[in-house]
């Protein structure tokens, strides 16, 4: 494992991580209710859960009465309880890349992961789903859980961003404005965004089918158009995905973006931009 290896997932291997994505109720909760409501389709069936963190998923995939799960992470210090309940599952650490399925196993029926990042794809474990896809997934009848994404892109007007920059125009007296014109403000910033706020339409600039998406298809460097239904200052552009489990006995998943825009983890990712359009102006993203 090479250093940048290293460092990734030396920062999974904080309690604190995996503690606020277990107490997430509708990201676990909907997890445990797309597995342990649908037995049929993981009864006797051998499940990889790439990127398997603490074991949560494997558990519920073991209950759901799966004949064999393995997890496979790079660090597994907090799994060793998911060994102990359930004799059916079997750990490997190691990066999904360099991994070997065990007990002469060379393809699965189901793949089960936690697969989202912060604004869906940034350090998400998709690129390893796909690789475990084409790897190791059964042609005929293998599942994927989930398996459905929508990435959408709105813009937002928040005072506390702008002064982020109008700050430095006005520091105890002097004009120290040039100091930001050497500073990123096009980074991006993990927070929620109150509804309230939200100044256009939401826009959907990725939709992803895990069985058929390529690595390719998975950048998100275009342009992008949104229309803005309030008048007043773009502060800057925010996202939020929904997820699906598409073959659930009834409709299953959850979205970032809730009515009052409180998200679950991973959070919305906000980009400063400060630019004044009118409403029902088009305006041009380029991410």
């Amino acid at each position: 494992m090479d250093e940048c290896d290293q460092k990734y997932f030396g920062s999974y291997s904080k309690l604190n991580i995996h503690e606020v994505m277990l107490r997430d109720e509708v990201r676990t909760g909907t997890y445990r209710n797309a597995i342990l409501q649908n037995t049929n389709l993981f009864r006797d069936k051998v499940v990889l859960d790439v990127g398997c963190g603490t074991g949560i998923l494997c558990m519920f995939a073991a209950e759901a009465g799966a004949s064999k799960v393995i997890g496979i992470n790079a660090c597994i210090y907090f799994v060793v309880i998911a060994l102990i309940v359930f004799v059916v599952i079997t750990l490997i650490k190691c990066k999904v890349e360099d991994a070997t399925l065990p007990d002469g196993i060379d393809k699965v029926d189901i793949i089960i992961s936690e697969t989202m990042g912060y604004c869906l794809l940034f350090e998400s474990s998709i690129h390893s789903i796909l690789f475990a896809r084409d790897k190791w997934l059964k042609k005929e009848g293998g599942l994927i859980f989930p398996d459905k994404f929508w990435l959408y892109l709105t813009a937002f007007e928040d005072k506390r961003f702008r002064d982020k920059i109008s700050y430095w125009d006005n520091v105890q007296g002097y004009d120290m404005s040039s100091i930001i014109r050497h500073q990123d403000f096009d980074k991006m910033y993990v927070d929620v965004i109150d509804a309230s706020k939200v100044v256009s339409n939401s826009s959907l600039i990725k939709e992803i089918n895990l069985y058929t998406v390529k690595e390719k298809e998975l950048s998100l460097e275009a342009p992008y158009h949104i229309q803005i239904n309030k008048t007043g200052v773009v502060d800057g552009f925010l996202t939020y995905f929904d997820i699906g489990f598409s073959h659930c006995v009834r409709r299953t998943g959850f979205s970032t973006g809730t009515p009052d825009l409180t998200v679950t983890e991973p959070k919305k990712v906000a980009s400063l931009r400060n630019v004044k359009p009118k409403e029902s102006e088009t305006a041009k993203v380029m991410i």
